[in-house]
């Protein structure tokens, strides 16, 4: 209790003066203590004190008389030191009575929480995964797909057994458009005007396969490798 008396004393101290160090606090506690309420004491007391209590020095024994207890008691607008204890003590009780109810309530609470999930326990479990496909089914049906169709990729509607053999593809229109298998000839044009590469080439498990685009075969997954003359020559038109 006394470190407590101590240390509102100082507090108050500080909001009296505006300082915060231990010195400034003990000198201005020196004079109100000297002039106000008229207890001669020196600065170099409160300094002690200040250590033992405010720092935490262990090592100082100096021990603060009844009188100077009272004093600062009166300073802190109590009656006595014993006034101060009695009142701190019920404000203490009081404090730890109300630290108790709540945590009381806090632990009520949770076991209400813990019931109510106890009893509903399925009921949460089945409308989380309710919830969960629901979202899911929206997701995949919001999203577009689409499928391989023997020469070209065609826009379809979501279908769980095509998803489920991985033949539905997310949709791309750029696909769509200029991802097509052909049957080149002589005739076909195998490169741009900057010799660029037009027609891509893949195998599927019996023959080779020519596409108008770069990407991967539809069927294996491998990606293409850009037609060459030389691939021209020997599969597609000897005299190119």
């Amino acid at each position: 209790m006394k470190k407590k008396l101590f240390n509102e004393a100082f507090r108050k101290a500080e909001n009296q003066c505006g300082n915060n160090t231990k010195h400034g606090l003990s000198n201005h506690l020196e004079k109100v203590f000297t002039d106000n309420l008229k207890f001669s004491i020196s600065k170099i007391t409160f300094v002690r004190y200040y250590e033992k209590y405010i720092e935490g020095d262990n090592n100082n024994t100096s021990n603060p008389s009844s009188d100077l207890l009272n004093k600062i008691s009166e300073y802190l607008d109590y009656k006595d030191y014993e006034d101060f204890v009695s009142k701190n003590t019920s404000k203490n009780l009081q404090e730890n009575v109300e630290t108790y109810k709540n945590q009381d309530e806090v632990l009520k609470e949770k076991k209400s929480i813990n019931l109510l999930l106890k009893k509903y326990k399925l009921t949460v479990i089945v409308s989380l995964l309710l919830l969960i496909g629901f979202v899911v089914y929206y997701s995949l049906n919001r999203q577009r797909w689409m499928v391989w169709d023997h020469n070209n990729y065609i826009e379809v509607k979501f279908d769980t057994e095509k998803f489920n053999l991985s033949q539905l593809k997310l949709y791309s229109e750029e696909r769509i458009k200029h991802f097509k298998k052909i049957d080149p000839d002589c005739n076909t044009e195998f490169f741009g005007p900057n010799n660029e590469v037009k027609i891509w080439y893949g195998k599927n498990k019996k023959e080779l396969e020519y596409f108008t685009a770069l990407g991967l075969h539809p069927e294996t997954g491998k990606t293409l490798d850009p037609i060459t003359v030389y691939m021209i020559r020997k599969y597609i038109c000897e005299e190119y």
